[in-house]
């Protein structure tokens, strides 16, 4: 057993408050607030945070790890990769962080399964939500006269290989690049607009290299790389870019099971983002993001209303897009409309949303999901066999790809299907993809 933490302890005598209530506040159990205390054991950094942001709000001072006892002599922010879910202060302390996310990612699998970043929708609540919220109504950032082709050009290929062939082909050159080329790049600044360009340019690598930890299965990894890329974009100044990441961060929260938190993140992404280069397609995008998180709420008015507003804002569409919304398609839209028509249980507007993603993409991953989409509109309208035949249409398609949620996509369907083996056409579709 650690030793007590007599200065946790002490905060809480300090403000008065038990140790239930800090359980109550921050949504665990007083037994485990008492391990904290008595034994010494060391919350998850985002949890951490939460309890630091409750104490600071009643002592009326900024506290840090330390002053509850949670960092020891001589530690770095470096030393704890679970700060890669915190929101940085300072852009050098999120390039320390990143470095180290990026060197954890390139370490050998069996360090790899040690990793201690863990998933978390608490980390994302507050700093990286209000941050978004506070600068929206800024002006946008003037373009800067600096040398980001070789890094834009990195960018599209990266981004290129993880659409069409899923996150776990390149993932591990995106992070040494990361390291080598991109984190290095942010010093080379001579003025602000340089410095903004940079850091927009390193934002959206790192998001594209979220993207590609979340797709090879790791989403803790992957939401340290995007709370940093949103400050990244802080400092770059860029509101839209901001928006993107958030809208993200808010996919990988609902696919965590936590479509609640994903509504608010993305109604702080579809805040006063206006008509700035790439903006309605981000709407259009978190748009459609926000309609499956309402259906997973049980909102189906809420849910529908936000499909056709990813419609309109699609239609909204025009000139040159930045790179990192490329992908913002009618294959994606169409396919994401899809998945939340379904969770409403409007099977025949899912069915033709859906088709109409196919027939607009040939991309393996993409195509993945919107036949997982298809089988669990089938298993609906109680159409088993023709779910049977998307099932076995997936698993060909994310065969294709190296993508972890492909798979997992594949998988829950198999799942729901489970109970209907006794049918022919089931059974020999949970044959053919048995894993």
């Amino acid at each position: 057993m650690d030793a007590r933490n007599d200065q946790l302890a002490d905060l809480l005598q300090e403000v008065r408050l038990t140790r239930g209530r800090l359980a109550h506040h921050v949504g665990t159990s007083t037994t485990t607030v008492s391990r904290w205390i008595d034994g010494g054991r060391r919350p998850l950094p985002a949890t951490q945070q939460l309890v630091l942001d409750i104490l600071s709000a009643r002592t009326g001072r900024t506290l840090s790890p330390a002053d509850a006892g949670w960092r020891g002599p001589g530690e770095t922010a470096a030393a704890h990769l679970g700060d890669t879910l915190l929101w940085a202060e300072t852009l050098e302390v999120a390039t320390i962080r990143l470095d180290g996310l990026a060197r954890q990612d390139l370490e050998s699998d069996v360090d790899r399964r040690e990793f201690l970043v863990r998933f978390s929708a608490l980390a994302l609540a507050a700093p990286s939500r209000n941050w978004l919220l506070s600068t929206l109504s800024t002006s946008p950032s003037t373009a800067a006269v600096v040398n980001v082709d070789g890094m834009a050009t990195a960018f599209r290929a990266f981004a290129e290989l993880e659409t069409m062939h899923g996150g776990g082909v390149a993932r591990a050159a995106a992070a040494a690049y990361l390291r080598s080329t991109v984190l290095p790049r942010l010093s080379d600044a001579h003025s602000e607009a340089q410095r903004r360009a940079l850091c927009s340019a390193a934002a959206q690598h790192t998001y594209g290299l979220a993207w590609m930890t979340w797709d090879d299965g790791a989403p803790g990894p992957a939401q340290g790389y995007l709370t940093q890329a949103l400050k990244l974009a802080a400092e770059a100044s860029d509101p839209v870019l901001g928006a993107h990441i958030l809208t993200g961060a808010a996919h990988l929260i609902l696919d965590q099971g936590v479509p609640s938190e994903a509504v608010h993140l993305l109604q702080a992404a579809q805040a006063g983002v206006g008509m700035r280069p790439g903006a309605q397609a981000v709407t259009a995008r978190s748009q459609v993001l926000l309609a499956r998180a309402l259906a997973a709420c049980g909102d189906k008015p809420g849910a529908i209303a936000a499909v056709h507003a990813a419609e309109l804002a699609q239609d909204r569409v025009q000139g040159e897009l930045p790179p990192y919304v490329d992908y913002v398609d009618v294959a994606y839209l169409s396919g994401e409309a899809a998945a939340a028509l379904t969770a409403t249980g409007d099977v025949q507007a899912a069915q033709s949303t859906a088709l109409l993603s196919l027939k607009a993409s040939a991309r393996g991953r993409r195509a993945a999901f919107t036949r997982a989409t298809l089988a669990r509109r089938h298993i609906l309208a109680a159409d088993l066999d023709q779910a049977a035949h998307e099932l076995v249409a997936a698993h060909e398609a994310a065969s294709s790809v190296r993508s972890t949620r492909a798979r997992d996509a594949v998988s829950d369907v198999r799942n729901a299907l489970q109970p209907y083996r006794h049918v022919p056409a089931v059974a020999h579709a949970l044959t053919s993809v048995a894993v």
